[in-house]
């Protein structure tokens, strides 16, 4: 697997990777063709890291599902991660969404910021996701852009907004497939600035 890591130091110390290596910040693993066994590997290193901040692993689809079950298995005991970006990668399982929902509504976890754009979570794959939004205390945005949820997948959404408090942005530009409109987000309401094809509102109440 080829990898391309971008850091981000604060007090350069011994060589290591992101496990033995505490000034690694950010690390940026785009499109890599890591497969589950990378992914795997990733996991165990996030298992225990306690300073990486923000990981980016868009285009990596060869990853799920086992490897994205692994890493969000890892991520229920990292408490440093606060953006994860899986943009491009297929999350429509409803097994790998529920992974991953356990991870917003896991009081460890300080993850603020899940960016998931065109990763071919539907209708229902996004019930996992959006039930974890009920107990989720720490993140803040939430992009799934470009994804079929619909209708019935905003709709969903939109009820979980009135039981969370957290959430202040939530991005949902072209979730429908032409030729069928995007949702207004005129049906959400909560503490969040929704964000859609039809224009944005803010439901600060």
């Amino acid at each position: 697997v080829c990898v391309c890591v971008c850091v981000c130091v604060s007090r350069p110390r011994n060589r290591g990777g992101i496990n033995s290596e505490p000034s690694i910040l950010l690390a940026a693993l785009n499109s890599n063709k890591m497969g589950k066994d990378g992914a795997k590997c990733l996991a165990e290193l996030l298992h225990c890291n306690r300073t990486l901040t923000a990981l980016s692993l868009s285009g990596n689809s060869e990853a799920s599902p086992e490897g994205i079950l692994h890493m969000a298995g890892a991520l229920l005991h990292n408490s440093s991660l606060k953006r994860l970006v899986l943009s491009f990668i297929p999350l429509n399982s409803c097994t790998v969404a529920a992974a991953i929902g356990k991870v917003l509504c896991c009081r460890q976890s300080a993850l603020s910021e899940l960016i998931a754009v065109d990763c071919r979570v539907d209708q229902d794959a996004v019930k996992p996701l959006a039930l974890s939004l009920h107990a989720c205390l720490h993140l803040h945005k939430l992009d799934l852009s470009e994804n079929p949820l619909r209708d019935e997948g905003c709709a969903k959404l939109a009820e979980a907004l009135r039981h969370n408090s957290s959430l202040t942005e939530l991005l949902l530009n072209w979730v429908c497939p032409s030729p069928l409109p995007c949702p207004s987000p005129s049906g959400f309401s909560g503490p969040c600035k929704v964000q859609g094809a039809a224009g944005s509102i803010n439901t600060q109440t």
